[in-house]
């Protein structure tokens, strides 16, 4: 089986931030002020929600006998979030990193 990358990771945060604040433009991990002291717990949890949503909705890969990178049905990718965790991540950044390390690979029931 194969895990989403980080840059894949981190188009999915990117993703789930829009969900809650708006079209972002740039690199998210530039952003001068990227922590997420600023949400309260209801934008916390849909920002987490979302994320998660996103995750397990995005197409799962395994690679081929050649090498190759293919779509795998019945398997979701899944990480498990919380507003505790997310008061550790120190920015997006350690978000991005939080998910990459920490995702996993689900059976669909």
């Amino acid at each position: 089986m194969a895990f989403l990358t980080r840059n894949e990771v981190k188009k999915i945060v990117k993703a789930a931030l829009e969900e809650v604040a708006g079209t972002i433009t740039g690199d998210i991990e530039e952003f001068p002020n990227q922590d997420f002291k600023a949400m309260n717990n209801i934008l916390k949890n849909r920002f987490l929600d979302t994320l998660k949503s996103q995750m397990n909705n995005h197409e799962f890969y395994d690679y081929d006998d050649d090498g190759n990178r293919v779509v795998i049905d019945g398997w979701y990718y899944d990480v498990a979030l919380s507003i505790l965790e997310m008061d550790n991540w120190s920015g997006v950044t350690a978000c991005i990193d939080y998910v990459d390390e920490y995702q996993r690979e689900e059976r669909k029931n």
